[in-house]
């Protein structure tokens, strides 16, 4: 079977607290070269991702992308985390004494505050599991991707190869018929 150097590939999961993204993408490099555009949370897997391309792509600049986003699902139960709200309060307690005209925080601006909402946190055990599960389903509609452009360029230099092989075919007969000598023309030589 013939593949492509060129593929494609997206995936995504969904990790409930956060949603995990790869996308694979490659175009035609005589070696192996693996780059990765993954986010920080994510920088502790390129050595086992580069492993995973390389066992299962030979040729190709190949461009890794990768990220852990919030997931924003609806009816999440988020509760505030009392003692960071509880610190917050002190904290603005101790600008606002220094500077007095500073407004009050707004609720939405508490929320925000790192910390305050109590997020499912996800290990890295865990993180890395999913990743390299979604790695491996990436790379499989990957060389899905490589092989059937493969197959299309195939049948492509195919029908061009047959399209010049009956027009090569008579310079191959004059090469038959000897040196010096035009095929059709019995026992004439070229002058």
């Amino acid at each position: 079977m013939i593949y492509s150097m060129t593929g494609y590939a997206a995936v995504q999961v969904d990790l409930g607290s956060a949603s995990l993204d790869l996308e694979l993408k490659s175009v035609n490099s005589r070696y192996l070269d693996i780059q990765f555009r993954i986010g920080e949370e994510l920088r502790f897997l390129e050595l086992p991702l580069r492993e995973l391309i390389s066992a299962r792509i030979a040729r190709g600049k190949v461009e890794c992308r990768g990220g852990l986003s919030a997931s924003h699902a609806r009816g999440r139960n988020q509760t505030p985390d009392l003692g960071a709200l509880e610190q917050l309060a002190k904290l603005q307690a101790v600008v606002r004494a220094v500077l007095p005209e500073a407004p009050a925080l707004t609720v939405a601006e508490a929320l925000r505050w790192p910390g305050v909402l109590a997020e499912e946190s996800l290990s890295q055990e865990t993180l890395q599991a999913q990743c390299l599960a979604l790695a491996g389903r990436a790379l499989e509609d990957f060389q899905a991707t490589r092989e059937r452009e493969g197959g299309e360029d195939g049948r492509h230099d195919r029908r061009a190869d047959d399209a010049h092989g009956a027009t090569a075919g008579s310079g191959t007969a004059a090469l038959a018929a000897g040196p010096g000598r035009l095929p059709g023309t019995p026992g004439d030589a070229i002058a």
